[in-house]
């Protein structure tokens, strides 16, 4: 029923006297005192109390506002941002929602405690509004026309809240922050609005370095800024008429010599050197890598983080080109095949990578059964469009399976027993070029090289290179060029299906591009591509004109490239210019993966790698930081299952130029406290004093002179105490060590002291079996609180959509799935519903999920490493300008994961992984990278008259 709400804005001086009073800081505290700490266990009716309803018309929108209370059974509700309000003629648009000052502090719901709604509205008449949590409350209110200063006032306030209201919402999604961004950069563009203070004095954005890895690791929040820019930034000219420029001139690598006395497998002849490299060596190889992607959709980030969303996998990139490996292990079986290689110049696999397949076969017989069935698959496929025909490449016979739309895209060739299967015509170009001598990856010095530092004789599970290029390739003026325009191919279908809701919400045509653009839900420029490609729904699918179906986009390296626009060159100028000064060059990246079984169902992966950072002028400071590498170690404590130890150069923040090792370590003896869910310093320093561990240096204290009060001299036990921190220090020997638990420290004085390492390093990491350990039920926490905040956003992300853009609540999950090209997963396990609470209103949540806000862990969850995960040892130092590191993993299979944890929330994923029986044995790997003598043979910290900044 609804229930008038009077208007008090109607009396000018009470009305600035109320708007000025509710909006101080006095108000603020009086109201949170007053209610929500003397009453705070106050239940209320399930209805939303109303406690003020205020609104000022004004031009194109007014502004209101809403303060309100709801009960328990509203926490969930309002948890995953559930709430909404509306009227009943579509009149109030964008509403940001803001909690009390007692539930900011807390960063949790509090039952009673004050919550405020702004929003925007159209016209002047009266409104009648509802609004819904757990239950819904109606309500009318009369918009004041007076006073219009109180209503530019509170319509900043409007904007500071969404602006706000948007942050937040990024910071907690594990999804691209599309529907965030378009809403900012829309509003912001039709209302002329300035970003909030805080927002305006935060650092640019304007990082090339940033910009560089964005682009070429292809990360999510690109589509997110492709979209801001093109609502917020005026268009520049869209006229290809600039002649691309030519590639950056790169500084020369080192004088490597060609080493021809190096083994080299026989697939690399066939790789062209700027393509990525990933060689299984056998067949039985890839099997296991296959296999491990399966168990986790595809994703092996799903062994360690708990992701929200599903992304494309690699079966989508072998469905593309048509190699259906389970076939392929049927038929074969590895018999047929000598050598297995993965090659590509891009890693864009979710729109369209440019990548292959080599099949180093042991006869004709695999040749046979290829060409048999790809026609076989060409007839069974007819009616979807696939064709098969056959083409000449530089003079040899190819043949292409393909759709129009590039959904399959499969050129196929054979040269010398090697077979490669490619979506890229260019790929297969270069693959005969190779083969004939120009530009293989196997005539390339540095790739020699790499295989003298990783002889071919051990045999490795996996190896992984990508060359210098490979890198200068897809930095170069093409490769950058065609991917900001295949971005903002992207963009724009994202930007239509956003403008059409947005329209829609407000009462707009949908179905007019021409209307959208001149009401500011679309740019001017919206789907004009310098190369005159469109996007366009066809067949319930978006395609680019010149591209093809969206996720199968023609490979960047088949891209014609003509001409650029004059924007395009400003922009490409820039780049290129940064590339010159800043980068200068790019260092190969290197990483082999080998495997051992240790007995009792333990696989133990050895990784060995060498990696360059780019940005080394950005990220210099970190080779003035550490110290040199070391041939011995910090041994300590039985009891320590985390350690992580650091070379430190004593150069920065140090009371101390002399260079010393800093080393942590984190203890089993006792489970840490878990149930502590830390908001502000004091619960963090908390949560610290109750997670056993130790702190140390040696053989000088460096860093650790910086604590308060710990820098007088030790008692005569060598102990030191801070009561500023509640915090002990011990001085013994050339230790130093500082904890929290003064018995912790004296137990460790019995254990420590230097030891000799396998091999020198300046950071060393080892982590024990925690699966079995007193941190089991930590870590289950900590990835639980973690999987929860995902669910929880997803959810919250769905609301967006209801609340912002009304788009039907039962359809929702499909729509924003579609706009973003993935799938949203509850990393709990469970399905995204739209279920009823108590009182029968259907809200979304997971299946997973109890009726609070912030649940228990359940007694049986198990986080997902703890299934697999039995200990890692990991090495790392620099040399040159990369960083050299040696680490093993040790995974669990089948029987060795813990009894009570083979049926619980994070799944025994592993159990059906293959085991080393399907392989042949493997060669002892060498513990001291070839070179490595030439850094700190001795192994020994110098002191003040060694110190030697060469040594680093």
């Amino acid at each position: 029923m609804d229930r008038p709400y009077p208007d008090t804005s109607f009396q000018p001086v009470k009305s600035m006297l109320r708007f000025q009073f509710a909006n101080s800081l006095f108000s603020i505290i009086v109201a949170v005192i007053a209610v929500e700490t003397v009453f705070p266990n106050r239940l209320l009716a399930q209805p939303p109390e109303i406690v003020r309803a205020e609104a000022w018309t004004g031009t194109p929108f007014g502004v209101g506002k809403v303060s309100f209370r709801t009960g328990q059974e509203g926490r969930l509700v309002h948890n995953t941002h559930g709430l909404l309000i509306d009227d009943l003629e579509n009149r109030l648009f964008y509403p940001a929602y803001t909690d009390g000052l007692l539930s900011m502090v807390m960063d949790k719901p509090v039952v009673g405690g004050m919550q405020t709604v702004w929003f925007l509205f159209r016209g002047d008449q009266p409104m009648t509004i509802t609004l819904r949590c757990a239950d819904t409350a109606t309500f009318t209110v009369i918009p004041s026309a007076r006073r219009p200063a109180i209503g530019r006032i509170a319509f900043q306030s409007w904007w500071r809240q969404f602006q706000s209201q948007k942050s937040k919402r990024t910071e907690a999604g594990d999804y691209p922050p599309l529907i965030e961004s378009y809403l900012t950069s829309m509003l912001q563009r039709r209302l002329n609005l300035e970003p909030p203070i805080f927002q305006r004095l935060a650092p640019s954005r304007n990082d090339q370095l940033q910009q560089t890895v964005n682009l070429l690791f292809d990360v999510e929040s690109i589509r997110a800024e492709s979209i801001r820019d093109l609502m917020t930034i005026p268009a520049g000219s869209d006229i290809a008429t600039m002649a691309l420029p030519p590639d950056v001139t790169w500084r020369s690598p080192p004088g490597i010599p060609l080493h021809d006395d190096v083994l080299i497998e026989a697939v690399a002849r066939f790789v062209p050197e700027e393509c990525y490299y990933l060689r299984f060596g056998n067949w039985n190889n890839q099997l296991w890598l296959k296999r491990l992607m399966g168990e986790y959709g595809g994703d092996l980030t799903q062994m360690i983080a708990l992701r929200g969303h599903s992304k494309a996998d690699s079966q989508k990139m072998l469905d593309q080109i048509v190699i259906e490996s389970s076939q392929l292990d049927d038929w074969f079986g590895g018999n047929l095949i000598e050598d297995v290689a993965a090659i590509g110049t891009d890693l864009y696999v979710e729109d369209g990578a440019s990548n292959a397949i080599l099949l180093l076969a042991k006869g004709d017989a695999l040749q046979r059964q290829m060409e048999s069935r790809r026609i076989q698959y060409a007839k069974d496929h007819a009616a979807e469009g696939v064709t098969l025909s056959e083409l000449d490449i530089t003079g040899h016979k190819v043949t292409l399976l393909a759709t129009e739309d590039n959904r399959i895209r499969s050129f196929y060739a054979v040269h010398d027993l090697c077979h490669i299967t490619s979506s890229s015509r260019k790929i297969v170009e270069r693959f005969f070029e190779a083969a004939d001598g120009t530009g293989s990856l196997a005539g390339n010095s540095e790739f020699r090289e790499a295989r003298r530092t990783l002889p071919l004789e051990h045999d490795h599970t996996v190896f992984i290179y990508l060359s210098r290029p490979f890198f200068q390739n897809v930095l170069g003026p093409r490769y950058q060029i065609e991917l900001a325009r295949r971005n903002r191919s992207l963009a724009n279908i994202q930007l239509l299906q956003l403008a059409q809701w947005a329209a829609a919400n407000e009462g707009y045509a949908d179905d007019d591009i021409g209307k959208m653009i001149q009401h500011g839900f679309l740019p001017e420029n919206y789907n004009r591509l310098p190369d005159g490609s469109e996007s366009n729904w066809v067949d319930g699918a978006w395609h680019d004109s010149l591209r093809g179906l969206r996720g199968y986009y023609l490979p960047i390296a088949d891209v014609p490239i003509e001409a650029i626009t004059p924007a395009e060159s400003a922009w490409l100028a820039e780049r290129l210019a940064f590339f010159q000064k800043e980068l200068r060059e790019v260092d190969p990246l290197l990483l082999a993966f080998k495997r051992f079984d240790l007995g009792g169902d333990v696989e133990r992966v050895v990784i060995d790698g060498r990696i360059a950072p780019f940005g080394k002028e950005k990220y210099g400071w970190i080779g003035d930081v550490l110290g040199p590498p070391l041939k011995v170690e910090i041994a300590g404590s039985p009891d320590d299952l985390i350690t992580v130890q650091v070379s430190l150069s004593g150069n920065m923040f140090s009371r101390t130029d002399l260079p010393h090792q800093v080393f942590l370590a984190i203890q089993s003896d006792i489970p840490p406290k878990t149930d502590l869910q830390p908001t502000n310093f004091a619960e963090m320093l908390q949560l610290l004093k109750t997670t056993p561990g130790y702190l140390g240096a040696w053989p000088n204290p460096g860093y650790l002179d910086a604590l308060p009060a710990l820098g007088s001299p030790p008692d005569a036990e060598g102990f030191t105490y801070s009561r500023i921190l509640d915090l002990w220090r011990l001085q013994y020997d050339d230790f130093a060590l500082v904890s929290f638990d003064r018995n912790r420290l004296q137990a460790a004085r019995g254990w420590i002291h230097v030891a000799p390492a396998e091999r020198p390093a300046q950071v060393r990491l080892r982590v024990g079996d925690i699966a079995n350990s007193n941190l089991r039920q930590w870590a289950n926490v900590l990835y639980y609180e973690r999987g929860w905040e995902t669910s929880v956003a997803n959810v919250r992300l769905l609301n967006l959509l209801i609340q912002q853009l009304r788009v039907p609540p039962e359809t929702a999950l499909a729509q924003v799935e579609q706009l973003l090209g993935l799938s949203l997963v509850c990393p709990l396990g469970g399905e995204y519903v739209m279920a009823p609470l108590n009182n029968g209103l259907p809200v979304w949540q997971s299946t997973t999920w109890p009726s609070f806000d912030r649940p228990q862990v359940p007694e049986d969850y198990v986080a997902p490493p703890m299934t697999w995960f039995r200990g890692l040892s990991l090495d790392v130092y620099q040399r040159d300008s990369q960083f050299v590191l040696h680490a093993t993993l040790d995974i669990a299979r089948g029987s060795s994961v813990a009894p009570d944890q083979e049926s619980t929330g994070g799944g025994g994923l592993l159990n059906n992984l293959p085991g080393f029986n399907l392989f042949k044995g493997f060669s002892p790997v060498e513990d001291l990278p070839p070179g490595v003598e030439s850094n700190n043979q001795s192994g020994e910290l110098p002191g003040p008259e060694k110190t030697d900044k060469g040594n680093k």
